[in-house]
């Protein structure tokens, strides 16, 4: 899953994406608190806890010691998928388009 780079936007899976690029290594409860001071986001402790381990099945996030931090795993197949796609479009649209 791709996520949603528009913040205002995006899910509250991708918010929690942004919030642990920013801050690795953080509880449930600091990443509540970011949720709702940083993105005025009105969601509950049992929300958040949900997303995460719905997030930790998915392999987007580790759980390790009481912390989160995004998957390296999940990051580099996320950086494979881009930059292959970003070659396709180039490579397809530009040059099929205006050659």
């Amino acid at each position: 899953m791709i996520p949603f780079f528009i913040e205002k936007n995006s899910s509250t899976r991708d918010k929690i994406i942004f919030v642990l690029v920013e801050n690795p290594g953080i509880s449930t409860k600091k990443i509540c608190a970011i949720l709702k001071k940083q993105y005025a986001l009105n969601v509950t402790y049992q929300a958040v806890h949900k997303t995460l381990k719905q997030m930790v099945e998915q392999r987007i996030i580790t759980f390790s010691q009481k912390k989160y931090v995004l998957d390296e795993r999940w990051i580099n197949n996320l950086k494979l998928f881009l930059l292959k796609n970003v070659h396709y479009y180039y490579c397809h649209y530009y040059y099929c388009h205006y050659y």
